[in-house]
């Protein structure tokens, strides 16, 4: 017969359990482990037997390492390097080749060539004068791109200048006038021209704006368009000769009238031979009425009861009560949001019977799964929360419950037995000692 038994916890007042025999407890003294050890141990090892510490082997200077020895018995040993004459200094940064350490003599002949010179690398003060010259630079050597701007004078140059025609003209300078030229060849010439052109010419041309329409023109012309009175249209002149004029429909230019949806009309593009006729507002509404509308005069009105299939791609608001006979209800949301803070189930049932909720698609298959039920008959009508592991979202009638839901109970034993909470696997909690009925 199932029965609150106590649960044993840290600090309930009971002697140690049979099953805590053979283990070590902290602060256990006069224990003895054997076998071989892993990791990382507490404490000074001044309590270890039988261990016995070994030196590593010892450590000898090579070459280019200053005089030590190293037998593993001590701590703070230095190694050092050691340099041997003046070109190479050890800092606390490493090696370094000493201040003046390469001279002339460290350097083999020609061992210095331009590939191993860095571009702007020497600069003047470090040559002396005149010691390059000419022979001393490979053909081709110097391009015009390693000259500096204004970096050779003229007066060191051979050639200074150049002459044109009898004009000598200095490189870098410029010249007004020139003379001595007997002639001149061009395609064109920009500027103003003196002296004689035998074989210049003037083209025919006609002078801007000379040209007076009506006077200097013959034929018809249109000067401009102008917008009628409520004409409905906004016309636009060309701003310039040769301008096009655009006309466009303005329904804000038409005089405003009072619309007498019975009586008045509208203008229409025909479908069938594409001309503009009139036609009423009447007749048209009438002919875009379609199921569950009406027309009257000119009015649509809908039907008191809408009949057949219908689909509202926006949102709908129903300010009075909605009830919908049917035999199912698809909310297919993304959010579903409910203000009752109650959801009743089974409604339409006073029989005692099963009722929940399905987890669509939980197993794998849509419109089924795993099911939250409360299981009406469990222990004589009292009910319990249960899990079904699988069921079809479209289920009628009780359930076969995989296991029940357990809950915590705080109270005494007859309390609980009140509130029907003494069902196989519940906690119950009373003062500091916790219970499980079992």
């Amino acid at each position: 017969m199932a029965e609150w038994k106590k649960v044993i916890v840290s600090g309930s007042n009971i002697s140690q359990l049979a099953n805590d025999a053979n283990y070590l407890i902290d602060g256990q003294s006069g224990a003895v482990l054997t076998g071989s050890f892993s990791g990382s141990f507490a404490g000074d090892g001044s309590g270890l037997t039988g261990v016995v510490a070994q030196n590593a082997n010892a450590l000898v200077d090579g070459n280019g390492i200053a005089n030590f020895s190293y037998d593993g018995s001590a701590s703070g040993v230095a190694v050092a390097v050691e340099v041997s004459g003046s070109t190479l200094t050890v800092t606390s940064a490493g090696v370094a080749v000493a201040a003046g350490g390469i001279t002339v003599s460290e350097l083999a002949a020609d061992a210095v060539t331009g590939a191993k010179i860095a571009d702007d690398a020497v600069d003047s003060e470090h040559i002396a004068a005149g010691a390059i010259d000419f022979e001393h630079f490979a053909a081709g050597s110097v391009s015009g791109s390693a000259i500096a701007d204004s970096g050779i004078p003229n007066a060191k140059l051979d050639n200074a200048s150049v002459t044109v025609g009898t004009t000598e003209i200095a490189l870098g300078a410029s010249a007004t006038t020139i003379a001595g030229l007997s002639s001149v060849t061009s395609t064109a010439f920009v500027g103003d021209l003196t002296g004689t052109a035998d074989s210049a010419s003037i083209a025919d041309a006609v002078a801007p704006n000379s040209v007076a329409l009506g006077t200097d023109t013959t034929g018809n012309y249109v000067l401009s368009l102008a917008n009628a009175t409520n004409g409905g249209t906004t016309i636009t002149n060309g701003a310039t000769e040769g301008g096009a004029a655009t006309i466009a429909v303005n329904l804000n230019d038409l005089a405003a009238a009072a619309v007498d949806v019975s009586a008045d009309s509208i203008a229409i593009v025909d479908a069938t031979d594409g001309s503009t006729k009139k036609e009423s507002i009447a007749d048209l509404v009438s002919g875009i009425a379609g199921t569950n509308l009406s027309a009257t005069d000119g009015q649509l009105s809908l039907g008191s009861t809408i009949t057949g299939n219908h689909v509202f791609s926006n949102n709908i608001t129903v300010s009075g009560n909605l009830t919908v006979e049917g035999t199912q209800i698809n909310a297919n949301v993304a959010n579903l949001d409910v203000e009752d803070r109650y959801i009743l189930l089974n409604s339409g049932s006073a029989t005692i019977g099963d009722s929940g909720i399905v987890f669509g698609g939980s197993t794998g298959t849509a419109q089924q799964g795993t099911a939250l039920v409360w299981d009406a008959s469990y222990n004589s009508d009292d009910g319990r929360l249960g899990v079904v592991a699988d069921m079809s979202g479209n289920a009628t009638g009780d359930q076969t419950i995989a296991y029940h839901i357990a809950g915590v109970y705080e109270g005494t034993a007859v309390d609980a037995a009140t509130a029907q909470a003494d069902h196989v696997g519940n906690i119950r909690v009373e003062s500091s000692d916790i219970y499980i009925y079992v």
